[in-house]
């Protein structure tokens, strides 16, 4: 078993726009989510996913930027592959796992209140 040390907790962006609605009722405590680098406006951004029962990954929202400014660096050194279904989950630097769900949180302005998450830094 990989040992792991908490690095933060944070909320998940931009539920609305992307796939958590969609499969918010699959969500327990500590169901895995994976961060992916990819481009938004015009900047790279982190996206998570869940890997749903049918093993499609979809998309649920992204980290904040101040958020994601201590992993990102490790992701853009580790990343060497342009979507995330190339992504191999055993070699992963980071851990994410979903750490609070609010189903009642349906309004634009609580949002990034509806998910979230606690990433750790794996090690060997």
């Amino acid at each position: 078993m990989t040992e792991k040390v908490f690095l933060k907790e944070c909320n998940v962006k931009k539920t609305n726009q992307y796939d958590a609605l969609d499969v918010i009722n699959d969500f327990k405590l500590g169901t895995p989510l994976y961060l992916f680098r990819e481009p938004e406006d015009n900047k790279e951004t982190i996206f998570l996913y869940y890997k749903d029962n049918e093993n499609r990954y979809r998309k649920i929202g992204i980290i904040s930027e101040e958020d994601e400014d201590p992993i990102d660096k490790f992701l853009k050194a580790s990343q060497k592959v342009t979507n995330i279904e190339e992504q191999g989950t055993n070699e992963l630097l980071f851990e994410c796992k979903v750490s609070s769900i609010d189903t009642d949180a349906d309004t634009d302005a609580d949002e990034d209140k509806r998910i979230k998450v606690a990433i750790f830094i794996k090690k060997k």
